[in-house]
């Protein structure tokens, strides 16, 4: 089986998720403290969160094929269905990825303060418990409060921590838009999946809601992401700059109707980095007010 199967199982889309958190941590951590944008910790962040999202992936396509959440009629990542990965070969790349990224903060997570640490724990105990048994939670409609835990305060405590050495808790508001356009991907594609989800016995908000309500909390969640950056520029005026990504955002909400829901997650995923790199150049390039 190709290598670069395996390198697509792990959904790179997905990466600039964790990315664009860190580096926004970054951009702040520079607005206060003069660092560098792009200094050492935050390129260490940036491949652990990598790493660690992408074993994510991996463990969570191989529970969705074993409840059978995952099959020949599910429109999504296919690897596993289509026998071009095994099982047995996406959890071990996901252990070498995993054990790669942590490499990587080694003296992080043993320092005497243990703050890094407990972050980082409660990081990969939450991603195993997304789809793991027994918690399970992904199916039991809590996925949407592990994703806004782990790529908001999580990520950008832990990011914090690692390129000033405390946790930089002033932050952790400017996590509300990009999570909550995170929240959207999620939420994008747990709509598109609804029937297969409640034919699996799986539960999601969205299967909760119902379509049309989904409709609306997916909405929601993209107007809520702007009009949180736009009350944060009132610090920093260069928040303004999400503005610029509206044509697009209008360009997706138009696509969250049943014909056009097969590849709603990635649309949304898009608009998410575009937000998110505007809303990092205009905290990085505007002073704080």
């Amino acid at each position: 089986m190709s290598p670069v199967n395996y390198i697509v199982a792990t959904r790179p889309w997905s990466f600039t998720v964790p990315v664009m958190g860190v580096l926004l941590t970054s951009a702040l951590v520079h607005a206060q403290h003069g660092m560098p944008l792009l200094n050492r910790g935050c390129l260490e962040v940036m491949t652990l969160c990598i790493c660690l999202q992408a074993a994510g992936n991996l463990l969570n396509s191989v529970f969705d094929y074993t409840y059978g959440v995952d099959n020949p009629a599910t429109i999504g990542d296919r690897c596993l269905v289509d026998k071009k990965i095994t099982v047995r070969g996406a959890l071990l790349f996901a252990l070498v990825l995993a054990t790669a990224g942590s490499w990587l903060v080694i003296p992080k997570l043993l320092a005497p303060d243990r703050q890094f640490l407990y972050v980082f724990l409660a990081s990969i105990a939450l991603a195993v418990s997304y789809t793991a048994p027994p918690f399970k939670l992904k199916y039991r409609a809590m996925g949407d409060a592990v994703i806004f835990i782990c790529f908001g305060p999580l990520t950008m405590t832990g990011a914090a921590i690692v390129m000033t050495g405390a946790p930089q808790y002033w932050v952790l508001p400017y996590a509300l838009p990009v999570t909550l356009l995170t929240e959207a991907i999620l939420h994008a594609n747990n709509t598109r999946d609804i029937k297969e989800d409640a034919r699996c016995g799986i539960k999601t908000v969205a299967m909760l809601l119902g379509y049309q309500r989904s409709r609306t909390l997916y909405y929601a969640m993209v107007a809520g992401a702007y009009l949180s950056a736009l009350t944060l520029s009132m610090q920093y005026v260069g928040c303004c700059l999400v503005l610029l990504s509206v044509p697009l955002a209008l360009s997706t909400l138009r696509s969250f109707s049943p014909p056009t829901m097969a590849n709603m997650d990635e649309k949304t995923a898009q608009l998410h980095l575009l937000f998110s790199l505007l809303l990092n150049v205009g905290v990085y390039y505007s002073p704080a007010v």
